[in-house]
Parts: C-alpha cells; structure tokens; sequence
C-alpha cells in the first residue's frame, strides 16, 4: 500500500487502531509468564507502531513487565533485527550478549527475552 495521499495515512491510522480489539488475555500464557519470572529476568523487544504497554494490558500480562522491562525501537533508535536493541535490553538486566536466549511468544511483533537468574 502506498502513502500516495492523506486517505491512505488515514485508512492506516484507524486500522492501527483496531488491532487492539484483536488482542485478548490468555490465562495459559499469563501463568507460563509468571512461572517465567520466578526464575528469570523477562523482558520485551519490540518494534510494534503503537505503545507496547497497550498490548501488554490487553493480554493480561502487564504484572509481569515493568515500564523498564519494555525496550521499543521507536524510543531505543534500534529495530529488530539489529543486535543493538538486543545489547541494550541485555545490559538493563547486567548480562552479557553471549549469555542470551530469545522466546518469541507474543505475536509478530514481539519478543520475549530471558535470562537465567544467576
């Protein structure tokens, strides 16, 4: 789709908007976090066009991840692929890069990082 006119921006934008009423909570999925937790530091990298901390809430998991927990290219300057956004979130929880593991459970745009407490 191109951005040839503001109907385009504006379709895009209220599609944006409805994605959130797509998103719903799984128990499962918030149970595995919570067992998650208890024994690793989790976070989220992100390259999501919305604030992530939307999502988290409509999924039921916002207890699990706090604000500093939650690494969004739009604020980091980094999106997913490159590795950088991965180092930043590593050294918030004080591991090094080769110590990493990566989950992706969270939908497309998501991801899921932990690290086994030491």
């Amino acid at each position: 789709m191109l951005l040839a006119n503001g109907d385009s921006l504006k379709e895009i934008q209220e599609w944006l908007g409805h994605i959130m009423d797509f998103v719903c909570a799984n128990e499962s999925i918030s149970v595995l976090l919570m067992d998650l937790k208890r024994y690793y530091d989790v976070g989220i990298v992100t390259n999501g066009l919305y604030d992530p901390r939307l999502k988290i809430q409509q999924m039921g998991v916002a207890e699990v991840f706090s604000d500093d927990s939650i690494f969004h290219s739009e604020q980091l300057g980094y999106r997913k692929p490159d590795p950088q956004i991965y180092t930043v979130a590593l050294e918030k929880f004080g591991k090094k890069p080769m110590r990493r593991s990566l989950l992706v459970i969270l939908g497309l745009t998501m991801s899921l990082i932990q690290w086994k407490l030491e």
